[in-house]
């Protein structure tokens, strides 16, 4: 059905419930979720920081990057 799903993620509660929705459609569907960060200001460290904090996010709540595919 889909192979990509592009998910904006700012880190609020609505963007929480998308980016379970959309790993809930990409489980189901065998399709990869990309992030898309939004930061209020472009300043590279707090931007590091934050991709940290979602790349820690997916691996331990959704368990993305856990395992290798086929």
């Amino acid at each position: 059905m889909y192979k990509k799903i592009l998910v904006p993620y700012a880190g609020s509660k609505p963007s929480d419930r998308a980016l379970e929705s959309a790993v809930m459609l990409a489980k189901h569907s065998g399709a990869n979720v990309f992030l898309l960060n939004i930061v209020p200001d472009i300043l590279l460290p707090p931007l590091v920081a934050s991709m940290a904090s979602i790349t820690v996010l997916a691996k331990t709540r959704f368990g993305f990057g856990t395992s290798a595919r086929a």
